[in-house]
């Protein structure tokens, strides 16, 4: 499964979230258990029969959003050009007056009505189409849709986005220095690991795929006395086979044939099992996989996946962890925010980390590099201060309402 940049801010909030109330609920049971005066008290009726079943439901919840987290592979980019995985689009529906924005998600996770799904019906549709193609589908309900898309949306205020898919001139001030060594915050440690984990069974799914027997996957057997033949393994039942040149994805041959590596060969039976004179040697002479995949490009895949794993291991091992608390009273690496921005007529609170630089998973809604332009300008700022920023367009104004470092919070001055 992909997850978008917005779903990972969504379920990373919706976790803080889970915890706080998980927090509650546990304060509700140990009250319960201090009047009850028994360690083992159970909740077994009435109204505290739906507080275990409403706890026990955060708690699955909690789980199912960790693992997504951990073993959902991200997207990286979004599409501008076409409708693909998080690219926000309008559409015009044949018989409405206004259009409706949406964004395309593989699965909702309990976004709101704004997301559309590519399991969907109308999603399966939408995919892969540009501005101004028209569209039509019926529901499973048998109602028929249709419309026309009528705009992508291009700007990329309108994204979440992972800092990383900003290319670095893009991020990088002019004026920043580096350090030899680079520091990183205990949450960019936490990405690369989590990052590090998706790449290694990301990995592991590639060299297995590499090695294993597909759908259109050919294979050179040689079967008792016979002349070698070519097989092309197909997604077909058993009885609708051509068994001069096919074998079916779900015969248990392909098994045998997967772990040939032992002594390259296996027993086959040629006819009825149930007669001794049916079962025959057989070996596999080559497994060619051009159908499946191109050699060259999964060679090339697996090469970036170790190099990348190679990378994190290193900067996991030689990184200087951040100490915010040695910032004081002023903003630094590590440092945690509160902002209030504004451009224009647009106000919006931010709450960021301030990192060196972005090396994974951060999200441009949750970090600002020091390495950045507005980076460099709050280093070194205490709270309640307020800066002016530069941009390509016009100036905007931030003020700095709180910062966290460590455990001790400095609050700027309300006005």
């Amino acid at each position: 499964m992909k997850l978008i940049p917005e779903q990972v801010h969504m379920l990373q909030q919706e976790l803080i979230n889970i915890k706080k109330q998980l927090r509650s609920y546990n304060d509700y049971f140990s009250d319960i258990q201090a009047i009850s005066g028994d360690r083992n008290y159970t909740i077994d009726n009435g109204n505290d029969s739906v507080t275990a079943s409403q706890h026990h439901h955060l708690e699955k919840q909690q789980k199912e959003y960790k693992e997504l987290l951990k073993y959902a592979d991200r997207v990286l980019t979004i599409d501008t050009e076409k409708i693909e995985l998080g690219t926000k689009f309008y559409i015009q529906f044949d018989g409405e007056e206004e259009k409706e924005l949406f964004t395309l998600v593989e699965k909702a996770l309990g976004l709101n009505l704004e997301h559309i799904s590519t399991d969907s019906d109308i999603g399966k549709v939408l995919c892969h189409l540009k501005e101004k193609d028209r569209f039509e589908t019926q529901l499973a309900n048998g109602t028929k849709v249709s419309g026309t898309v009528t705009d992508i949306i291009t700007n990329p205020k309108e994204y979440v986005r992972y800092i990383t898919s900003v290319p670095e001139e893009n991020r990088k001030s002019c004026l920043a220095t580096y350090p030899k060594n680079l520091t990183l915050t205990d949450s960019q440690f936490e990405l690369l690991q989590l990052e590090q984990n998706l790449l290694r069974e990301k990995l592991s799914k590639e060299e297995q795929e590499k090695e294993g027997l597909h759908v259109g996957t050919k294979v050179t057997l040689k079967i008792g006395a016979n002349q070698p033949r070519i097989y092309t393994i197909v997604d077909k039942e058993e009885k609708d086979i051509d068994s001069e040149c096919e074998i079916s994805i779900d015969n248990s041959l392909i098994d045998r044939m997967y772990h040939r590596k032992q002594d390259g060969r296996f027993w086959i039976y040629v006819g009825s099992p149930k007669k001794s004179s049916a079962k025959r040697l057989g070996k596999v002479l080559e497994i060619n996989q051009e159908n499946v995949f191109s050699e060259e490009e999964k060679n090339k895949e697996i090469h970036r996946l170790k190099t990348r794993i190679g990378y994190i291991d290193k900067l996991l091992t030689t990184s200087i962890r951040s100490h915010p608390e040695e910032n004081a009273n002023e903003i630094g690496i590590g440092s945690k925010v509160r902002l209030t921005v504004e451009n224009g007529d647009e106000i919006e609170e931010k709450e960021v980390e301030i990192i060196q630089i972005a090396v994974s998973y951060e999200l441009d809604s949750e970090y600002i590099e020091a390495s950045s332009p507005i980076g460099e300008i709050l280093l070194g700022k205490s709270a309640g201060s307020e800066i002016e920023c530069p941009s390509s367009s016009e100036p905007y104004k931030v003020t700095i309402n709180e910062i966290t470092n460590g455990t001790t919070t400095f609050k700027g001055l309300k006005k």
